[in-house]
């Protein structure tokens, strides 16, 4: 292994492992000054719209602007996003008329607005990390569809399943948390900007223009309601989609973390990417999974903080909106990036899995079903029987597939005395044989959403589908704030004429 390869396999497995002194987490693409920038911005615009501030007020205050802005890269710039501590220099740099940028607004409803902007921000970056999760976990699908693997109920082997069907289930769960993300993303694009502290201004400030220039649908209509009701209400979306994202996730995890406790688990990570152990030359410990549920939980336990301290709050405690909703974001999209990563990397032994349903009495179910169906043998007395030939298997440490035609016979023959049921058995040896088949199984499903291979094979495509409509959402509104980013770019480089 060349020095390059093993230093970008370390970098891999440091992330999947959790190794690392930081957590995996989305990087915002802007900050709080960056927003705050951007809303001074507009707000010279709209005033110099207004007739508030004269064209050469305007001048001089997106002259300061642009000047803090040019500074806001050196080294030690504070990059804070609230007005009041960048003022005084914006008054050194362009005298006093620069505070006439603050008339009709006040931190409140700029707070509120520069954490919708970045909140805003932060939902399409996880939007798009579920998006690529999802296409992972359907990638993998794709290539295993019809692989068998056990399915478990109460932590115990229940029935055999499709690898296919497991992981589709997966993607379909995390496709309901993208709608939920689209249905949260319409909440919080709305803008509290001009509302001021709460009953707008005696200035004619054009809250619809500064909602249209910072790239949100439209005001949210009462400004007490925007400033002090409904941004929190916003931020309980949030927290309640990241939470859904967290426990499907955390399920996920502990799917993985069970089958990794086994002697061969039927998932692995390379050699070379897997966590080993201090002391242990035989551990591979799979820090990734780890990882993922723990930051799962972390993520569960930011949004049931914050529920708990908001719901004391009363309508005016603007100490009560919190950074909380962005961590829920940030590490959300953070935990889904794991699982991307994981899919992208782990070996999948197929015959380990079958080996483990072939090793119980997985298919017990289908047994009954046959005996109902080809045997006309009542359902309940058919499970009685299926479950005699499992304590009969289990007594004397045979698999299923150990058991003979004979055997079977010999089940049946005590239980149809006791039953009061026909002395000869109406079920051929090849019907029993295949029914104690976990592929006979899989394939025989006939239900909406099943295991079989024909309804794996349209549940990927229609999951690759809508993958493909939910990127056309994306870039739909990515390409609406450029567009505003654009308008406002231009309206205030008018300013500087």
């Amino acid at each position: 292994m060349t020095t390059k390869t093993l230093l970008a396999s370390l970098a891999l497995a440091t992330a999947l492992t959790g190794w690392s002194a930081s957590p995996l987490m989305a990087q915002d693409p802007r900050d709080d000054f960056d927003w705050l920038d951007r809303m001074n911005r507009a707000s010279a615009v709209m005033l110099a719209d207004q007739g508030v501030i004269t064209p050469e007020q305007a001048k001089t205050i997106a002259d300061t602007i642009e000047q803090v802005y040019a500074l806001s890269s050196e080294p030690g710039f504070s990059r804070s996003g609230y007005h009041l501590g960048l003022e005084p220099l914006m008054i050194e740099i362009g005298g006093v008329d620069i505070s006439r940028l603050h008339t009709g607004r006040s931190t409140i409803d700029m707070g509120r607005s520069g954490l919708r902007l970045r909140e805003r921000d932060l939902l399409l970056s996880t939007y798009e990390q579920l998006i690529n999760t999802r296409q992972a976990l359907l990638d993998y699908a794709a290539k295993y569809p019809n692989a068998i693997v056990p399915g478990y109920t109460l932590g115990v082997q229940a029935q055999p399943i499709s690898l296919g069907h497991y992981l589709t289930a997966y993607a379909g769960a995390f496709e309901r948390h993208a709608d939920y993300i689209e249905q949260t993303y319409d909440v919080v694009n709305y803008s509290p900007m001009g509302s001021a502290a709460m009953g707008t201004s005696s200035y004619p400030i054009d809250r619809q223009q500064l909602s249209d220039l910072l790239g949100f649908t439209a005001p949210i209509r009462n400004s007490f309601d925007s400033v002090h009701l409904a941004t929190l209400e916003s931020a309980m979306h949030i927290v309640g989609v990241t939470s859904a994202i967290a426990m499907t996730s955390s399920q996920l995890s502990s799917d993985l973390e069970n089958q990794f406790r086994m002697v061969k688990p039927w998932f692995t990570f390379p050699y070379d990417l897997d966590g080993g152990s201090s002391i242990m030359p035989q551990k591979q410990n799979p820090g990734g999974v780890n990882s993922t549920r723990t930051g799962a939980s972390d993520v569960v336990g930011i949004g049931a903080a914050y529920m708990f301290d908001s719901i004391k709050s009363a309508s005016g405690d603007t100490d009560m909106i919190g950074e909380e909703p962005i961590e829920a974001l940030t590490a959300t999209t953070g935990v889904l990036k794991r699982i991307e990563d994981m899919f992208e990397v782990f070996e999948f032994h197929e015959d380990r899995a079958l080996d483990v349903v072939l090793g119980d009495y997985a298919t017990a179910t289908e047994l009954a079903n046959t005996l109902q169906r080809e045997a006309n043998i009542p359902f309940r007395e058919a499970h009685h029987i299926a479950a005699l030939v499992v304590n009969f298997g289990r007594t004397n440490d045979l698999r299923p597939i150990d058991i003979t035609y004979e055997d079977f016979k010999a089940v049946y023959a005590e239980a149809a005395e006791e039953l009061q049921l026909p002395a000869e058995l109406a079920l051929g040896e090849e019907s029993f044989l295949a029914a104690l088949k976990p592929q006979n199984m899989v394939e025989k499903s006939q239900g909406f959403g099943g295991p079989q291979s024909s309804e794996v094979a349209s549940m990927i495509e229609e999951m690759n589908s809508t993958v493909a409509s939910d990127k056309a959402w994306l870039e739909q509104q990515q390409s609406a704030l450029a567009e505003a980013d654009a308008k406002l770019d231009e309206a205030f480089a008018a300013l500087l004429k």
